[in-house]
């Protein structure tokens, strides 16, 4: 498997067994800018006292791959926007642009 990168200012794309895989640039914060609701959900959270939360978690064990405020804030979000089902939420995770921001990805 041969991998080339041209990195020039025209053309951004990987080469990969000569098959050409265009490289697009997408700017979340571009289409997140007006989403009020999103903002309010990241203001309240960040106005929260917390610290009875990350007490909750233990430093024993094997660290968690998403914050505990972050995955509050995302479940708040997912509420708000009549997401309740787990296997729902976890696919918004994947594919929804406002949620991917909450991660911070």
């Amino acid at each position: 498997m041969k991998t080339v990168t041209n990195t020039s200012s025209l053309t951004n794309y990987t080469l990969v067994n000569d098959t050409i895989q265009l490289r697009l640039n997408f700017n979340i914060e571009i289409y997140i800018q007006n989403d009020v609701k999103l903002k309010l959900v990241k203001n309240i959270i960040k106005r929260l006292n917390l610290t009875e939360l990350k007490k909750v978690y233990s430093s024993f064990g094997r660290k968690p791959t998403v914050n505990p405020v972050t995955m509050l804030e995302i479940i708040i979000y997912c509420y708000s926007e009549g997401i309740f089902s787990s296997r729902e939420i976890e696919k918004s995770c994947k594919y929804d642009l406002k949620i991917r921001y909450l991660l911070e990805r």
